[in-house]
């Protein structure tokens, strides 16, 4: 509990066992809860944790308290500020309300921020604009998605019964006689889903006339998946160092190398290199573009992306003497190495390959970043497009 007095919320955290090489997510197990609880304090918001085990279990704690937040997805970034405004929609008669998300199984519970955070400030800058400039709206629902949502504490105990199970399906139902809602101006950001998106972004850059292909650092293979739907005949191979997932992985690709980069003989050759969001977790990556290219086939492709070091968020964040590493992203807690576009370039042409293609991803940012963008220009201290751009993505050729 924060304080000697009763506390509000009762927090309900899934108990769970950190993965043998899998840095990210173990990282994120503690950063995501050590930020929930600097929120509350920060926020005064006096509270009692306890965490429940996988299986059914009996919730026998000290139950003087007027809201439950049942949490079932530990990777997941949760305000304060956002509790406080489901806290007062459950004052006004809601019996349960969720929150919008970064990503969720129910199409009403994913949230359209007004800009994407990249980092815990604009995180933060995020949910005080919600809170400061922003209406209650919500949504009625019958169900609300496990990910974390809250409850008036008479709810829980007379209708969940005081249990709770991290197992079960990741959706609350709700009952006849009881109201659900959506805090639909909100966003809870979660990184459960952050290693196994589908890049699109790289697959439109795949020749069409590719007969072979391997995919770097493939993961969970949700690239190697979407590109045998799109060229069932292309043979794609992956590298994944990580057992498990490449374990889960190895159902859509032709064969799975589990080792590293460094590692990887280089008698096999292919049509189209993959290697996205790679690089920066390699301790020598100058040194591996040159043994990746030694692999390619004669007029063989590579198709690279990179987080940009010198995205205004990074450049804020350090410039106040605050860098802070997270489980995913820019400044991800893998990341060895850090590039600039300079940078990346001199490392791909160095390599022996022909740049044919820079693609600069860039997204809205907030209001605080257009103030500090804009300064930066006028005073001569940065460049607009490296500023904006979060991400480079280079396509290059073996000649």
């Amino acid at each position: 509990m924060s304080k000697n007095i009763s506390p509000e919320i009762l927090i309900l955290w899934p108990e769970t066992t950190k993965q043998p090489s899998y840095t990210e997510y173990n990282f994120g197990l503690g950063f995501c809860k050590n930020q929930l609880n600097l929120s509350l304090l920060n926020n005064n918001i006096t509270f009692n944790w306890h965490n429940y085990s996988p299986a059914n279990e009996q919730i026998n704690v000290d139950l003087n308290v007027r809201f439950v937040l049942i949490v079932k997805d530990p990777m997941v970034l949760i305000n304060a500020l956002t509790l406080i405004s489901m806290m007062q929609l459950i004052d006004n008669g809601f019996d349960g309300v969720g929150p919008c998300f970064s990503n969720s199984q129910f199409p009403f519970q994913v949230g359209s921020p007004i800009f994407i955070p990249f980092n815990t400030s604009t995180y933060l800058e995020l949910t005080d604009h919600f809170k400061t400039n922003m209406n209650l709206a919500t949504q009625d629902v019958d169900q609300l998605d496990g990910i974390c949502a809250l409850f008036s504490i008479d709810y829980f105990t007379s209708q969940l019964n005081l249990n709770v199970n991290s197992k079960e399906s990741y959706y609350l139902p709700a009952t006849p006689d009881s109201r659900f809602g959506v805090l639909k101006n909100s966003y809870v950001f979660t990184f459960a889903d952050s290693d196994d998106q589908v890049r699109h972004d790289l697959i439109k850059l795949v020749p069409e006339n590719c007969k072979s292909l391997l995919d770097i650092g493939c993961s969970f293979g949700s690239l190697g998946k979407a590109i045998h739907k799109i060229s069932p005949s292309t043979i794609i191979d992956g590298i994944e160092p990580n057992r498990l997932k490449a374990k889960l992985a190895s159902q859509f690709y032709n064969e799975i190398f589990t080792l590293g980069i460094e590692e990887f003989p280089s008698q096999k050759k292919y049509d189209c290199i993959i290697c996205g969001d790679v690089l920066e977790h390699l301790l020598d990556p100058e040194e591996q573009l040159k043994h990746i290219s030694s692999f390619l086939n004669t007029s063989g492709y590579l198709i690279v992306s990179v987080p940009n070091a010198g995205h205004w968020t990074l450049v804020a964040d350090t410039a106040n003497g605050i860098f802070e590493y997270l489980p995913w992203g820019l400044s991800c807690i893998t990341h060895y190495h850090w590039f600039t576009e300079q940078t990346i370039i001199k490392a791909i042409e160095d390599a022996g390959l022909r740049i044919i293609n820079i693609e600069r991803q860039q997204t809205e940012p907030s209001p605080k970043g257009k103030i500090f963008i804009k300064n930066m220009i006028e005073s001569n201290c940065g460049n607009e497009q490296s500023l904006l751009t979060n991400e480079f993505i280079i396509k290059a050729i073996k000649e």
